[in-house]
């Protein structure tokens, strides 16, 4: 039987909530068939350089942080996983539909296991 690695999402403006001191970003990590832990990802001014300083949750080990990315390890899985910043963004998430086509098909699509997803409203089923 394989190992079960939680999913672990982290909120989608990490990178400009987590770049100024005293400020937080929420972190979950969820397993199949279980509710998601939720906790946060607080910053500080570290007090010997004054830089700011991340310090994130028991349940996780931070391993890098750059302009771009931060890439954490998740202790009880030993998960490693890395979040980089968006670099352009759309308003596409704030809708739940992203196209209606002629022939009113509703769809979204969703990228898993490298494969696209869509919904297809005429037969009303996920398909790839």
């Amino acid at each position: 039987m394989s190992k079960l690695y939680p999913v672990i999402n982290i909120q989608c403006d990490w990178h400009d909530a987590l770049r100024l001191p005293k400020s937080e970003a929420w972190i979950s990590a969820k397993y199949l068939n279980t509710n998601s832990i939720h906790e946060k990802i607080t910053t500080a001014i570290n007090q010997s350089d004054g830089k700011v300083k991340i310090n994130v949750p028991e349940n996780y080990q931070l391993i890098s942080k750059n302009n771009l990315s931060l890439v954490l390890r998740h202790n009880e899985s030993g998960l490693k996983v890395a979040f980089v910043a968006c670099t352009k963004a759309h308003d596409v998430h704030k809708k739940s539909i992203l196209s209606v086509f002629q022939q009113l098909i509703v769809h979204w699509l969703c990228l898993h296991a490298n494969k696209i997803n869509y919904w297809c409203g005429i037969v009303e089923q996920v398909r790839d």
